[in-house]
Formats: structure tokens, sequence, C-alpha cells
């Protein structure tokens, strides 16, 4: 019944619109919905002028009329973006346009990734033919009918750039030369854009805004935000004076807690409004000092077309065992020119502590490391401990979902094992489903060793090509089962 809804709707609106949009749903490789599906909550005609955000690319989910097109043809030139051209500068006469939710298109994605939109970001054109014949055309077009650039075209060249600029590594596609001609094209883009519809991007990480703000108006990091320090805090104000953030909000990330012969390691990373070079991470045991190294954790660091945009500080602890009674306290803090601010910690899902959905807790070897008021706790891991911490979990499990009722029954299995288990699990992997990379031959050295101690597993899809050869050597766990949930847990 499309054509019936859409032929209704244009008999009724036909004075104000030319186009009729319908919803998008995605298919074949991926299924989630589409970024745009918020605008069609209800059938309407929408003032661009009013509704910003509810812009038009494709046409193929959109219905013209003929008389619209009269004159007007798709810029053969140019390879994307093509139809959004066409469609806003269609939209532009009237400022209006129609949506219909009752109809639906059905977009696939392919698994052999060949549609235009799929390998844009291995062409050049999709980068820098794109930013001119696109970008800067649609922008001079609007600007030269309207004497302005109406929030509506702003927003959408921006939604559309980001995809580009959501690319970290570009080096395959684009030179150096050409990366840094892509700078100078998109700094001509950014001059038609406010900064409130630059920051509107959702789909764009906060730094990467931030990247463009500074190259809109040629500012770096200092000359853009200054300090400013209080009795118990210290505040990142921009040029204008509005806090952008405190010291104490900031929550460095736990992302590996696990033991090293006689020691506790606790590592993970920061990145935020602030500078890495601005914080030093301080960390005490009990109210005394620890040492704290810095580590490259460049794998966090942000790029926009290999151009550097967040460079995350990663910090490693490492606490003998020997300095760790039986009610230890480690607290970390950030500082600022010698003012030292606590601050409270996320923790990553290989520190085994879920502190989100109430598992503050994990049982190390040697160690239960907890999670308490801001603080993590140390004790000597004993196996009543242990099952007087987890049964407090499992109280607060509430057994009104599946996924809930789920997680009881892994944590009450895993309980069980844990309470029997006489033996190290070790386990190994290396992609979901491909081995023969260094996990697959430490699983080897380990077979060879025969040491009583350990179990050990190597965890792979089972319909991987991997999955019976490396059964001959040792034993193999399917990716993502409940045994290797379970192993997981007691590792």
């Amino acid at each position: 019944d499309a054509l019936k809804y859409i032929t209704e709707f244009f008999e009724q609106n036909k004075e104000n619109i030319d186009l009729v949009a319908i919803p998008l749903k995605l298919f074949g490789k991926v299924t989630w919905d589409h970024p745009l599906q918020y605008k069609f909550y209800k059938t309407r005609v929408v003032d661009i002028n009013k509704e910003y955000n509810a812009i038009q690319l494709s046409s193929s989910s959109a219905f013209i009329k003929v008389e619209a097109i009269k004159g007007r043809k798709f810029d053969e030139t140019l390879k994307y973006a093509e139809d959004a051209k066409l469609l806003t500068q269609i939209i532009l006469d009237k400022q209006k346009y129609g949506i219909v939710k009752e109809a639906l298109y059905h977009y696939r994605k392919r698994d052999d990734e060949s549609s235009a939109t799929q390998r844009g970001p291995k062409d050049k054109d999709w980068y820098l033919d794109y930013l001119d014949k696109f970008s800067l055309e649609t922008l001079e077009y609007t600007f030269k009918k309207l004497n302005k650039v109406p929030d509506y075209v702003q927003y959408l060249v921006m939604y559309d750039i980001q995809w580009r600029l959501n690319v970290g590594d570009a080096s395959e596609v684009l030179n150096e030369k050409e990366r840094e001609l892509f700078f100078i094209k998109l700094k001509s883009v950014l001059k038609y854009i406010s900064f409130t519809m630059l920051y509107s991007q959702k789909k764009l990480n906060i730094h990467r805004r931030n990247f463009l703000y500074n190259l809109k108006y040629d500012k770096t990091h200092s000359e853009e935000y200054s300090l400013h320090f209080t009795k118990d805090d210290v505040v990142l104000k921009n040029h204008w004076g509005s806090t952008v953030c405190s010291l104490k909000d900031q929550k460095p990330v736990i992302e590996l807690l696990y033991e090293d012969k006689n020691e506790l390691i606790i590592a993970g990373n920061l990145g935020s409004y602030f500078d890495k070079s601005q914080f030093d991470i301080v960390a005490k045991l009990n109210g005394k000092d620890l040492a704290v190294n810095e580590i490259d954790r460049k794998t966090h660091d942000i790029y926009t077309v290999n151009h550097l945009v967040k460079s995350y500080k990663g910090f490693e602890i490492r606490i003998p065992f020997s300095k760790i009674n039986e009610n230890s306290i480690v607290e970390l803090f950030l500082s600022v020119d010698s003012h030292v601010v606590p601050v409270e910690l996320k923790f990553e899902k290989f520190s085994k502590l879920n502190v989100k959905k109430g598992m503050n807790y994990t049982a190390l070897n040697k160690l239960i490391v907890s999670y308490e008021n801001g603080k993590i706790r140390l004790r000597q891991t004993k196996k009543k401990k242990v099952l007087k911490l987890e049964l407090q979990y499992l109280k607060k499990i509430k057994l009104k979902k599946m996924k809930d009722i789920k997680t009881f029954g892994f944590r009450t299995l895993w309980l069980f094992l844990y309470l029997l288990k006489t033996k190290s699990i070790w386990i190994f992997m290396d992609r979901q489903d491909k081995a023969d990379d260094n996990a697959e031959h430490l699983f080897k050295y380990v077979q060879t060793q025969n040491n009583k101690k350990i179990k050990s597993y190597f965890i792979i899809k089972k319909d991987s090509p991997d999955y019976k050869r490396l059964k001959k050597i040792g034993k193999v766990v399917p990716y993502r089962s409940w045994k290797h949930k379970i192993l997981f847990l007691l590792s």
C-alpha cells in the first residue's frame, strides 16, 4: 500500500511540497535501524526551518513531483551524494517536504560490500571530490539562493561529512599531500557551519567535534581552554568563560586487573577534555604513594584521516604482594600543578568488575579485588569470603527477564565450579574465527610443558576452519558458548 499512502499525502499537500520521504530499513549484512530513522515518528509536512535535523539524503526512499525535476538532473560527475545534492535543491524551493511513515523502503547492505556507500572509504573521490562537488557546491548554491545557509543544510552537510571524519586511518587511500588537501577543503566547508550545527553531530566523537572547532577558528587547545583552580578542584574553561569540565568528574578507566608473579597489576587509561600533558595520575596504597608508570595506550588514541585528534594517557600501577595487608585500600587521584583531586573509576570488561550491574568484586588467585565508595579494596582470596560476596551479588539479581535468569544461572554454576576448582584456568584466543597467531603458538608451547597445576583452553568459533585442527593440539571451546563464559570467569 506504499503508493496509495504516498499518493493520498501528495493530494492533501500538493501546494506545500514537491517531495515525500518514507522510512528506510536495512537488511542483508546489517539489520539495525538507519541513523535517520528518528524523523519518521509520524506522517507530516516537515518545515526544514523548524526541524533542521529531519534531513533527507536518499533518492531511493523519496518520491518527487515530475514538475519539480524539470530542468534538473543528477550531477553525473559526482560519484557520491549525487542524490542528496539534487534532493536538497528541490527541498529548498519550498523549504518543506513530506514524510509518510506507513510506507517502507528496504535497503540492502551487501555481504561483499560492493555498494557505493560501503566501498566509499576505499575511494579517493569519497574524500576529495566529494568535498568540492557536494559539500562546498551545496553550501554555495544555498547561500546564492537564500543569501544564507539555513541550519537544515548545515546539519545535512556535516551529517554526511562525519562518516569521513570517523575514518582514523586513510593512508592506503590518500597520500600525505592529499590528506593535507582534505583538511584545506574541510576548512572551507566549516566557514559555513555554525558552532551549534558543528556540535549537533551525535555520531561524531566529542574530541573530533572539538578538533573541527579548533580547525574552523584556528585555535589550539591551550588557546581555547584555560585552567582555573578552586579549593578542592581544577576546572577547565573555554575562552568565553564557560566551564567545560572539572578534574573531579574525570574517571580513569581500569582496563586490566591481574596478578603477575609477586605483584598485582592495575592498568588503564584516561582521555578527557584535559590534555594529557596537563595532569598526572597519582595512586596511594593505605595513604602512601605508589609509583605510577606512564604506558603506551595509542590503541585508544583518536584520529581523523590520520590526524591525531586526542591522545590518551595510559598508566600502570604495580603493587608487590608484600605491601598488601588483609584490608588494603588503593585510591587514585589526578594532579594538576600540585592540586591533587580524588576521582572515581570506571572498569572495562577485562578487569572482570562490572560495577554498573552490581558486580563490584573479582577473585584472583591470591587477592579479592573489590570497588567500594570510589576506592579499590584488596583482601586475601579465601573461598569462604568469595562465597559470601557472590551470594550478596546473586541476591541483587532480579529474575524478571530471561537475560537476568541466564546471568543468575551462569553465576551459580561458576560459584559451584569455583569452590571445587583446584587448578589455574588459562584461556587463549587469537581472533573469533581464526587462529595461527601469537595465542596459538603460546597454546602449543603450554601443551608441551605438562604443568599439572594448569588447565588450558583455546577459544574460537566452532565453524572456523581452525577449530578441528586445534582440537588435535589441546582442549578447544566454542567462542561465546556457555563453557567459554564460565571459563572466562574462572580464569
